[in-house]
């Protein structure tokens, strides 16, 4: 039988090593199933949104907090999609992500079926987040189809806060990470640490 010469496989078997090793450092990641503080009476949800040229994602932690003032906070879910083949600006991938972080808050607390739950949607900001926060409920903004998709998934009569912080978890979503960096991140299984303060800095955005 005459060998069969397929194109590319010589890049294959360079490759296919690296890959071996990352699929057993996958194998390797532990991921806690009971992410809850024991003896919990308040449980808040922290989601952060971001975009860049190559992706955009969302990921939302969870906090808990015991009747002595005890809190928690553990990775929830995450999500991320690679940025569309058709130009996209900037400014209108941070609204994709807010509308992916937006569709996950909703479908979580669907599964929960939470009526009343004390979530608390917060993103990192940079200035043109924060343009985007003034502008939120502005009846011409909403006329983009993005931000009607957003309004629409959102928590029904709660506000929306809007958090400046030096550290965003979901940076790592839009820009990447080695899986060997990922399997001992700190921040991204327990989120950042301004989540252990008590006084966070916050800009609410009326309806």
């Amino acid at each position: 039988m005459n060998a069969v010469s397929i194109p590319g496989s010589e890049e294959f078997e360079v490759l296919s090593p690296s890959c071996i090793e990352i699929v057993q450092v996958v194998n390797s990641i532990n991921v806690r199933r009971w992410i809850l503080n024991e003896q919990s009476i308040i449980v808040e949800l922290h989601g952060f949104a971001d975009a860049s040229e190559l992706a955009y994602g969302a990921v939302i932690y969870v906090e808990s907090i015991n009747s002595y003032g005890d809190s928690e906070v553990k990775l929830l879910i995450s999500k991320s999609r690679v940025e569309p083949l058709k130009f996209v600006t900037i400014p209108r991938l941070e609204l994709c992500a807010a509308v992916l972080l937006s569709k996950l808050m909703r479908r979580f607390l669907r599964a929960l079926k939470v009526e009343n739950p004390a979530d608390l949607i917060s993103r990192g900001m940079d200035p043109v987040k924060l343009q985007l926060c003034e502008l939120w409920w502005s009846p011409s903004f909403l006329l983009q189809p993005e931000m009607t998709k957003c309004r629409d998934s959102s928590i029904e009569t709660n506000d929306l806060y809007i958090r400046e912080l030096k550290s965003n978890p979901s940076d790592l979503l839009s820009r990447g990470l080695k899986v060997e960096s990922l399997q001992h991140h700190e921040e991204w299984w327990n989120g950042p640490s301004v989540l252990q303060s008590d006084e966070l800095p916050e800009t609410v955005c009326e309806r």
